[in-house]
């Protein structure tokens, strides 16, 4: 019986063991990095901490998995981890969002502090073009807007490049990508972070409010 017992054990060690666990975790504080390497380290799992970023549209905990790796002991002691550092679940997907796949025997630790994360602002400014001074409104659903209802599409962030799409009745769209600089601004309430997005392409798209410059001065 107790031999049983050991080989079930070391059956699920190796199930660990097998799999390696790539963390990206950098809008966490250093004490509870150190929580998650300590608590990976004592439950023997291989790791690495990722260099690239969180895509900016993921939150809270995500395990990102190829497709049939049923590992469940390994997800198992995943799902105790993040809850022992404060997250409520762990959520678990199967499929590539955002250019961020794992082959078998890989996966990914998403570990997002959501009170860090900047995602793009709820209401810009267009400048430097025709459209100056008009105000662009992003939904938390992904959809934009000129704040008049003129305009409107898709919108999607990967820090740092942000997306619009433009698309009318007809079927007719258009895109723009923007990169973002980050600057700090004189303001009468003192230093606050502005947030510029930078058209990255050509400036002669049809839709003219995709030829601006988009800013937002953070104020809180």
């Amino acid at each position: 019986m107790r031999h049983s017992v050991l080989c079930v054990i070391a059956l699920i060690l190796l199930g660990c063991q097998n799999s390696k666990v790539h963390v990206f975790m950098e809008t966490l504080s250093e004490s509870r990095q150190a929580q998650v390497e300590q608590s990976l380290n004592e439950h023997h799992i291989a790791y690495e901490i990722a260099s690239s970023r969180t895509p900016s549209s993921y939150s809270g905990a995500r395990l990102n998995k190829f497709p049939g790796n049923e590992n469940r002991a390994l997800y198992d002691t995943l799902r105790e981890l993040v809850q022992h550092i404060g997250f409520q679940s762990l959520d678990i997907q199967d499929f590539n969002q955002d250019k961020h796949s794992f082959s078998n025997g890989h996966v990914g630790l998403y570990l997002i502090d959501e009170s860090k994360v900047r995602t793009v602002p709820e209401l810009m400014v267009a400048q430097h073009c025709e459209q100056s001074e008009r105000p662009i409104v992003f939904n938390a659903n992904y959809r934009w807007k000129t704040q008049d209802g003129q305009w409107r599409g898709d919108w999607r962030y990967y820090q740092p490049y942000l997306t619009l799409r433009y698309d009318s009745d007809d079927g007719y769209f258009e895109e723009q990508s923007f990169e973002l600089r980050e600057e700090i601004e004189l303001t009468p309430f003192g230093e606050k972070p502005k947030l510029t997005f930078v058209a990255m392409g050509h400036r002669r798209k049809a839709m003219p409010i995709l030829n601006c410059d988009f800013v937002a001065v953070i104020m809180d």
